[in-house]
């Protein structure tokens, strides 16, 4: 008896030694500040776009006070808690060239129902409380911005909600359309759902009457035993796309969903996968296949880099993003290299114009991302990185080259490993420094200031900075 006691002893010795940086992460908090922005004054580049015809100022006082956020909040509610969002990069007419400069487009998916209805991460309270929708953000790379547009769900089934989580666009050359896939968190289970946008928006900023109004008409419903608890997806063509599932053991598993749900999260346990998923315009057939011959802690944010040859997943309980090789052929994902960040990774982003820099965004402190959910607290931290690898792949960058040096104004260059030691909170001090890849911190925030993110990326050629918060209430976070 006395043997079996000790060995038990041993063995949870052991397994809080092996998960002590995890343990670590769950304790102490970092000590972010209200608000840092690497290349620039925050206060003064950065603005919340709230569905108004004037923005927030980031750096106002507002943002610790409840009343005063729930006040601006006020002013669109359904722009809020949004979790996604993607560029709509236009094609010219030979359907081929991406179109440069002059007015640029987001699509955000947003959810006011997210604290009533949320499959992840609960509650499962009450579906139709409040519906999801799609926002159109147009912006320009001068001063001026632009004003979110609801798109509308044209088509879509009354009988069914709208709760988005994941959403990509591709133009398919054939029909000459855009089209955009969203994972929905259904009552009875998750899909995804296939949209055609049109038109395309004007190179105008204008919101008003005379704006041509863009509709998001509705195609089909993905659903397949496979797609268990989908998250984020990214297309490979207008009918395939990679698709991460975040849990095996899910919340609607009766009587004990959340108990098994929480468990898989917090033991850490690899129950998250990647799918192929391909489907038919005609008919009804899904095809799923396995991505990748292993599984992942919380599957959350992947994303594929411009050239098609590298996807990478996040895992959130795992801290860290994954590199894999893609066999263009085959879509299968072969095993490259994995990354710390410093805060439980959500959605990831590539950029665009050197192909190789990847923008990784999530919560750095767990608990207080709890709390908010169960409605104890306002904001949760937010942290947004730049990975990427360490030989100098961005010279054509001055402004990249200047920070590197540590000649910029966020002062967030240094040589050697620790390139990140101008943030107040340097990623290394949370993550483990990789001999091949270096974690630049863009954004950080107490949550003060803007709570929650969940997606972030820098528009280079467009000259801003996006963050969309998962649980806040103000809108869009744009940064100049």
């Amino acid at each position: 008896m006395a043997g079996t006691k000790r060995a038990v002893a041993v063995a949870i010795a052991a397994y809080l030694y092996y998960r002590k940086h995890d343990i670590y992460f769950q304790v102490v908090p970092p000590t972010l500040p209200p608000q840092w922005f690497a290349y620039g004054d925050a206060s003064t580049a950065c603005s919340i776009i709230n569905g108004g015809n004037s923005p927030d100022s980031a750096g106002s006082g507002s943002g610790s006070d409840p009343q005063a956020v729930l006040s601006a909040a006020s002013s669109n509610p359904d722009f809020r808690f949004c979790e996604d969002m993607v560029q709509w990069d236009l094609v010219a007419a030979d359907g081929r060239t991406k179109q440069s400069g002059g007015v640029r487009h987001l699509i955000v998916g947003c959810d006011p129902g997210r604290m009533s209805w949320n499959p992840v991460m609960g509650p499962l309270r009450d579906p139709w409380a409040a519906q999801g929708s799609l926002w159109l953000y147009s912006y320009s790379s001068g001063s001026s911005r632009g004003v979110p547009r609801k798109l509308e769900l044209k088509g879509f089934p009354k009988t069914s909600v709208f709760h988005p989580f994941g959403i990509d666009i591709i133009y398919d050359p054939k029909t000459e359309q855009y089209r955009l896939l969203a994972t929905n968190q259904g009552v009875k289970a998750s899909y995804v759902e296939v949209f055609t946008l049109s038109p395309p928006p004007s190179s105008s900023l204008d919101s008003g009457q005379g704006a041509a109004v863009v509709e998001a008409t509705y195609v089909k419903t993905l659903s397949h035993p496979g797609i268990v608890s989908p998250n984020s997806l990214a297309v490979i063509s207008p009918n395939s796309f990679y698709l991460t599932n975040d849990h095996t053991l899910t919340r609607r598993i009766p009587y004990v969903g959340t108990f098994a749900h929480v468990f898989e999260t917090f033991a850490k346990f690899p129950g998250g996968w990647v799918d192929v998923v391909e489907f038919d315009d005609d008919s009804e057939q899904v095809r799923v296949k396995r991505a990748i011959d292993h599984k992942i802690p919380f599957a959350n944010g992947i994303a594929m880099s411009p050239n098609g040859q590298t996807v990478t997943v996040a895992s959130s309980t795992d801290n860290s993003v994954s590199f894999y090789r893609r066999n263009a052929t085959t879509n299968f994902l072969t095993y490259d290299s994995r990354v710390e960040v410093p805060f439980h990774t959500d959605n990831l982003a590539y950029d665009t114009q050197d192909g190789t820099t990847l923008y990784a965004s999530g919560h750095p402190f767990y608990p207080d991302l709890i709390k908010v959910v169960k409605g104890k607290k306002l904001y949760s931290s937010s942290w947004l990185v730049a990975v990427s690898p360490r030989a100098p792949t961005n010279t054509k960058d001055e402004r990249y080259q200047e920070e590197r040096e540590g000649g910029g104004t966020g002062k967030v260059g240094s040589h050697g490993p620790f390139i990140d030691q101008g943030a107040p909170v340097p990623s290394h001090l949370r993550a483990a420094v990789h001999p091949e890849w270096e974690v630049r911190s863009i954004w950080q925030s107490d949550g003060s200031r803007y709570s929650a993110s969940a997606t972030g990326f820098v528009d280079r050629e467009g000259g801003k900075v996006f963050v969309a918060g998962l649980y806040e209430p103000r809108g869009l976070l744009q940064c100049e």
